[in-house]
């Protein structure tokens, strides 16, 4: 069957063959390149995330010990929140009361204060 096929039929065919081939390994790549950035981007936040989870420790901490006020540790763990950022300086912290005010905004300062529920 394949003796009755012309050669250049035959080398289109293997090309396209190729071609194919070529463009799947290259879809499942870059599947894999978005997968692993995305496990980057999930580890970056959890550990500037749990960084800031010890540092609120720390702060009730010093609460408990009577060496700083509830609004004082709270002040103090939004400025350190807001100083917080990752990938690169674009990713930062936010924090919202449970009536939906603003109570810490790295990137926009001005939303402080204001209810965005």
């Amino acid at each position: 069957m394949l003796q009755n096929i012309k050669i250049s039929k035959k080398v289109a065919s293997l090309t396209l063959l190729s071609l194919v081939a070529l463009l799947v390994i290259s879809a499942l790549e870059l599947f894999a390149l978005r997968e692993a950035l995305l496990e980057d981007r999930k580890d970056k936040v959890k550990a500037t995330t749990t960084m800031l989870v010890t540092a609120a420790q720390s702060y009730q901490d010093l609460v408990d010990s009577g060496e700083l006020s509830q609004e004082e540790a709270v002040t103090e763990f939004y400025r350190v929140a807001a100083a917080s950022k990752f990938d690169d300086g674009t990713g930062y912290f936010f924090a919202y009361d449970s009536k939906g005010v603003n109570m810490m905004h790295a990137a926009n300062p001005a939303l402080v204060g204001k209810d965005l529920s």
